[in-house]
């Protein structure tokens, strides 16, 4: 990978990293072409090296936001109680000492930090309404549920008398949503696993893939361990987890090109198949939801769904016919009296798929003619980038089924 430098910021930055008491070894921060900074090695790295070390007196933790908070007006609940940070998700709190610039440690790390109009470009939260709705449809709820957790936090970070604008406290608050670690030493025993993430310096410069180097947590700091060899000039990365390409999109800003856990969720599909009481029976079994399909089919969930949605449960031989999907989930009856319907339905939502895929594209291609502050953008390039993975997944579904293609496309 040809080398390209990151920019005088990021050198200073490694610097005082590097005198300060930070460990880096064998690897450098550096520009990566269409992926913005990350990690590179300097030379030959073997399985097993300790390349990365934060000390934990740098981690920016709770604890460390607690006592970075600025004085605060006294305020009181409806009930006369007085009010105080334990109303507030880490997450939250974090983004309020930043956005409140109480937290005055460590300042050339915060300047490496992206800019606010950066993350409008790649990061949906952010985007105008019109392009937020082209995206696919698990990736809108998914966008959904950020926004009203951002809505409360900075509702409770004001209540609570902290100054800050809602642009500085959303710049803040992705700022943590991209680039926590997951945090739990012995004292979080008790912690809900929403509030175990602190800011990790230098660490937090490696990007994701699929596979990556292992990062302890010990009571000393963070370290980075090489999982594998690298050559000099690779990128070396982390691994923020098994996810798909939505979750990626919507919480980091980034598409993988090539995702071994990326799929298509289908809950948009096959939720509106179903009627209230066919949904209660799925909830009391556990199977309302989190549907999915990637190249080799749809998952067991999925085929769980479509069969109740042939089942008329408000008939007199509910009861049988429940028992007979019981046995389905049991794995002790296969499923193949209705399967038939079961490959049509399947056939039917990968044909609504691609019709909303081709729908998105022509939007696209409208926006390009428009200068409302996407055309030509990162927005538009990601969001196309993005339904055409959808479809490469459908293709390869029904090639794998053998579907006929054309039947695909009706």
């Amino acid at each position: 990978m040809a080398e390209l430098p990151a920019g005088q910021v990021h050198d200073d930055f490694t610097t005082w990293a590097r005198q300060n008491g930070i460990t880096i070894k064998k690897v450098k921060v550096s520009a990566i072409p269409n992926a913005g900074i990350g990690i590179v090695a300097t030379e030959d790295i073997k399985a097993g090296e300790t390349l990365v070390f934060t000390p934990s007196s740098f981690l920016l933790t709770r604890e460390v936001a607690v006592a970075s908070v600025p004085t605060l007006p006294i305020r009181t609940d409806e009930n006369g109680r007085e009010r105080g940070l334990h109303e507030l998700r880490t997450h939250a709190l974090i983004a309020a000492v930043l956005a409140t610039k109480s937290y005055k440690e460590q300042k050339s790390w915060l300047d490496v930090w992206p800019n606010h109009n950066s993350f409008k470009e790649f990061m949906p939260l952010l985007w105008l309404q019109e392009t937020q709705q082209l995206l696919t449809p698990s990736a809108i709820s998914h966008v959904n549920r950020q926004r009203e957790k951002l809505e409360t936090d900075f509702n409770l970070v004001k209540g609570l008398g902290f100054e800050v604008t809602k642009e500085g406290f959303e710049h803040a608050w992705v700022i943590v949503n991209t680039r926590t670690l997951f945090y739990k030493p012995a004292s979080y025993k008790d912690a809900l696993r929403e509030d175990c993430m602190c800011l990790c310096p230098f660490i937090d410069y490696f990007n994701h893939s699929d596979e990556g180097c292992k990062v302890e947590l010990s009571p000393k700091g963070f370290t980075v361990i090489s999982n594998r060899e690298y050559r000099a000039g690779d990128q070396v990365f982390v691994s923020y987890g098994p996810h798909n390409n939505d979750f990626l999109l919507c919480e980091y800003g980034f598409l993988l090109d090539n995702n071994k856990y990326d799929d298509v969720n289908i809950d948009s599909f096959i939720l509106p198949r179903l009627n209230q009481v066919q949904k209660s029976h799925l909830e009391s079994r556990d199977f309302l939801g989190d549907y999915n399909l990637d190249q080799t089919g749809f998952c067991f969930r999925s085929q769980v769904a479509l069969r109740m949605s042939l089942l008329n449960v408000r008939s007199g031989n509910a009861a049988e016919k429940l028992n007979w999907l019981q046995m389905y989930i049991a794995g002790v009856y296969d499923g193949s009296r209705e399967e038939h319907f079961v490959q049509e339905t399947e056939n039917r939502i990968c044909g609504e798929i691609i019709n909303r895929a081709s729908d998105v594209n022509k939007e696209l291609k409208r926006l390009e003619g428009l200068d409302r502050g996407t055309s030509g953008s990162n927005t538009l390039v990601m969001l196309r980038k993005r339904w055409a993975q959808v479809l490469d997944i459908i293709r390869e579904l029904g090639v794998n089924m053998g579907w006929d293609g054309g039947k695909l496309e009706e």
